[in-house]
């Protein structure tokens, strides 16, 4: 049964909104997860079960990934992004040779580990139709008909262990339109929940928990922990 859990506290960076942009070699390049790791780092730690093989989705840098792979709660790493200069840039964070990358579309061109993956986790696009036209060329916010999401979900199933933990960042889930700092941000023609929940159905995932763990200028940012519905 989904618990929507009251907001969890968890340690955050100062560095970055997920509505912003980083410097450096992230500049164009990250969609959050600079900001966002501590976040995923807190709620795995706090998971009640141990991971071997991690995969962060829709990663470009993949510094979610990477601080789980360096704070030692995943064994391995794969990382996988359709922009192949994000993936490119991401060996500029760790040349770590437990971390696998691939420049791919969802899972296209991802290689299934023995055993899969037991851990998956991911900042995607959460964005159905951004209302700013200088928006509509960044793939990082946009995914206009939920695109990105089904595919993922049509493909997920076969990469996973049974025993498998999806954690994913969505925005505002619950909500048809996202404002932020007062303006109508993205409107979308039903709450993403519902639509998520159909993809969740035929991909045999169940939801256990939703969390709220971030407020961005009015808008949350919610962590939402899935399982397959029969191990």
């Amino acid at each position: 049964m989904l618990n929507k859990d009251r907001r969890m506290t968890l340690p955050r960076s100062d560095l970055q909104s997920p509505f912003g942009r980083a410097g450096g070699i992230s500049n164009g390049l990250d969609g959050g997860g600079s900001f966002l790791k501590q976040s995923f780092v807190a709620a795995i730690s706090a998971y009640p079960q141990e991971f071997r093989h991690g995969f962060e989705w829709c990663a470009g840098l993949g510094e979610i990934g990477l601080s789980l792979l360096d704070f030692g709660l995943i064994q391995r790493l794969t990382l996988a992004d359709i922009n192949p200069y994000a993936v490119k840039a991401s060996c500029q964070l760790s040349t770590d040779p437990r971390v696998a990358r691939f420049v791919s579309d969802n899972l296209a061109d991802v290689e299934r580990p023995a055993g899969g993956f037991d851990l998956v986790v991911a900042n995607p696009p959460n964005y159905f139709a951004v209302q700013f036209p200088e928006m509509n060329g960044d793939l990082r916010p946009n995914d206009p008909g939920w695109r990105v999401h089904a595919g993922f979900y049509d493909q997920v199933s076969s990469f996973l262990s049974e025993d498998a933990v999806l954690m994913i960042s969505e925005v505002e889930p619950w909500k048809t339109a996202v404002e932020i700092d007062g303006a109508v941000y993205d409107r979308r023609p039903e709450a993403p929940i519902t639509s998520f929940s159909r993809m969740w159905d035929d991909a045999g995932l169940v939801l256990e928990t939703a969390r709220p763990y971030y407020r961005e200028a009015g808008a949350d940012v919610w962590l939402l922990v899935l399982k397959n519905a029969c191990p």
